[in-house]
């Protein structure tokens, strides 16, 4: 039976609000997200775009972005001034960040862009994203990684600046290569650090741990938000930054603490606790600034699933006690639950084809959702989650 069709937001509906919209904007600037994405995903996007005012000022200027405008090295400065001078200790600390550099776009290359999670803007990001009250540990583990940074600095000073972070290495390089091309110095960057025989190892190293995890890195599935990007690729495409959990007027995007596996840490999954995916919603997929969520409008979203409803007859009232209950029919926005007739009594019965897996009827169902939970579905792609229509109009 037909109902009535399910509005889409109205202008200002689901509206994110100046704290959520603050969320959006910072990581997207990245060239290092930027560019390591590009690669990955072979394409380019608005978001890709927007760091390219940052490489134009890079080959004119090279670290000028790193010395006046990034939050997360001014929190770095501001932490070695607390420490004091440690010259010898920084002289001792390894440069890395060339290697992270290469191992990221030798990585993205082969379609699994390790070490993305290291971008200094969503870092910073993912601090606040990660903001709300009461604390849980969900929401203080995300912030480790700017705290790292302040702890390094204090130990340490101009650690993270000048000897891990690649997006500071990645325009230090860019600078070398404009100065080079206006004729005011030779291209020689760091030759006791880029050397060719460490460039190829790095290089080989990085490609074969990149194929290495995406082929048997993928974990236990987990509920990703509508539109994800495969298993296997979104963790390495997530960079953590926490725009989806901050953007999500629901809040059922959480940063996973191990579910899905040492690979998937801080990326985001859904939990149906207190409530569940809007057929009127589609923030999270507005606010992805690297292609781990694809941006999706609303109709599109609509036509995807990220699981799918399996009831568990053993503990349905209807199917196991003969109690009449249907409530997760009655309150499914896509009318993916049919009833079966036993004895008599309507039954309720999931149909995979429809099914979104919004999470609607499990919160609606009495046994406390335990009759009927939401599932994922195990390693699916975009093309494979599309499901036929039902009652939301397209």
């Amino acid at each position: 039976m037909q109902t009535a069709p399910v509005p889409g937001p109205e202008p200002g509906e689901n509206a994110p609000g100046l704290l959520r919209e603050g969320a959006r904007g910072l990581p997207e600037t990245s060239p290092w997200l930027g560019v390591t994405t590009a690669i990955a995903t072979r394409s380019v996007g608005l978001w890709t775009l927007l760091g390219l005012p940052l490489l134009v000022v890079a080959l004119l200027r090279g670290r000028w972005f790193c010395r006046n405008m990034c939050p997360t090295g001014l929190i770095a400065e501001y932490a070695g001034k607390l420490g004091g001078r440690r010259a010898r200790l920084l002289r001792s600390f390894p440069v890395l960040g060339p290697f992270v550099v290469v191992i990221g776009i030798c990585s993205a290359v082969v379609g699994y862009p390790a070490l993305i999670w290291l971008d200094p803007l969503s870092i910073f990001n993912g601090f606040f994203s990660s903001l709300r009250w009461p604390l849980t540990l969900a929401g203080a583990l995300p912030m480790t990684g700017l705290l790292f940074i302040v702890v390094l600095g204090i130990l340490c000073p101009s650690a993270w600046c000048y000897r891990i972070c690649p997006l500071g290495f990645s325009l230090e390089m860019l600078g070398a290569l404009g100065r080079a091309l206006r004729g005011r110095s030779r291209l020689h960057y760091r030759a006791a650090v880029f050397t060719e025989r460490r460039v190829v190892t790095a290089s080989l190293a990085a490609g074969a741990a990149a194929l290495f995890a995406r082929r048997w890195g993928a974990s236990t599935p987990v509920l990703r938000p509508p539109g994800s990007a495969p298993e296997e690729t979104f963790t390495a495409l997530c960079s953590r930054c926490g725009n989806c959990v901050r953007a999500c007027p629901h809040h059922i995007l959480e940063p996973d603490l191990g579910r899905s596996g040492a690979l998937g840490l801080l990326t985001p999954v859904v939990v149906l606790r207190d409530d569940y995916c809007s057929e009127s919603c589609n923030e999270c997929l507005r606010v992805c600034p690297n292609g781990a969520i694809a941006t999706l409008d609303l109709t599109e979203k609509r036509r995807l699933a990220m699981g799918y409803a399996r009831v568990d007859r053993s503990r349905c009232w209807a199917w196991e006690d003969g109690i009449p209950c249907m409530r997760c029919s009655e309150t499914c926005p896509y009318g993916a639950i049919e009833a079966a007739v036993v004895d008599g009594l309507d039954c309720p019965v999931v149909d995979p084809d429809v099914c979104r897996g919004c999470g609607k009827c499990q919160l609606a169902c009495p046994v406390g959702g335990l009759a009927i939970r939401v599932e994922p579905r195990p390693r699916a792609r975009l093309d494979a989650v599309r499901v036929r229509s039902t009652r939301i109009p397209d």
